[in-house]
């Protein structure tokens, strides 16, 4: 399994709307059996930093996950609302509870 942890940017005054398009997206992840967790987060102590962590069964799942139609309307609407490049981190999932 692979995981990815993605940091995003927004102002204050989109964080909510923003967080809203990612919620949209997790609801897709509901039909997709590759997906295995699809978490939003909010910081604690930046209110300008939203951060989704993924865990799917490969990276070729992911990548797929992005070029449908659903997910790239969506991305279309998110992309706007950011003031900086997403920081993405790629993992290996080695253990933990939950999945």
């Amino acid at each position: 399994m692979i995981s990815f942890h993605t940091s995003f940017t927004t102002t204050i005054e989109d964080r909510e709307a923003f967080i809203a398009i990612l919620s949209e997206s997790a609801l897709s992840m509901d039909t997709n059996d590759d997906c295995q967790m699809y978490m939003i987060h909010k910081d604690a102590t930046d209110e300008t930093v939203t951060s989704v962590t993924e865990v799917w069964k490969n990276e070729a799942a992911h990548e797929a996950s992005l070029h449908t139609s659903e997910a790239m309307m969506l991305i279309m609407k998110a992309m706007p609302l950011l003031i900086t490049k997403p920081a993405q981190q790629k993992m290996v999932l080695v253990g933990g509870k939950g999945i």
